[in-house]
């Protein structure tokens, strides 16, 4: 329960940080969400999260488990605008990855693209509303990053 209200958790997280079996993690999340302490959301992952933790947030949280769209991300809260073409070199992914995960983030009206000729840019539509979340759904990265977050709000 102490890591399910720290941050919302994948079952497969509980199984893994846990020494406990997944039949053990089951029988406690249930217990837990009968009485009331936790939630779920069922998709490709099961998400078990405090009670009360709005939507919006445990949809980003969802959205963060991929790895390509935590580093896109964790990226644009790094800089200001920057095109699909930096995305892929700095992250070293390719240019379909790039291009599938900037959809997906406009879909989810987090980021915004901008023609800037010769081709288009992309940044976070509001940077506070993401550090807000990422506190509330990943507090370790918020803090690794604490000395810079001064500096995100700058540009």
């Amino acid at each position: 329960m102490t890591q399910i209200l720290y941050q919302p958790r994948t079952f497969g997280e509980l199984v893994n940080s846990t020494t406990c079996s997944s039949e053990t993690i089951d029988k406690y999340v249930k217990e837990l969400e009968k009485s009331g302490k936790i939630s779920h959301k069922k998709s490709k992952f099961k998400i078990f999260f405090k009670k009360g933790l709005e939507l919006e947030k445990i949809e980003f949280f969802e959205l963060m488990l991929n790895q390509t769209t935590k580093s896109v991300i964790l990226l644009l809260l790094k800089t200001g605008k920057i095109s699909q073409l930096e995305l892929s070199e700095i992250l070293n992914k390719s240019h379909p990855t790039i291009s599938r995960t900037i959809q997906l983030l406009v879909k989810a009206n987090i980021i915004n693209s901008y023609y800037l000729a010769p081709g288009v840019k992309y940044s976070l539509k509001n940077k506070p509303q993401i550090i807000s979340w990422m506190t509330s759904t990943h507090p370790k990265i918020i803090d690794k990053m604490s000395d810079g977050i001064v500096e995100m709000f700058s540009q």
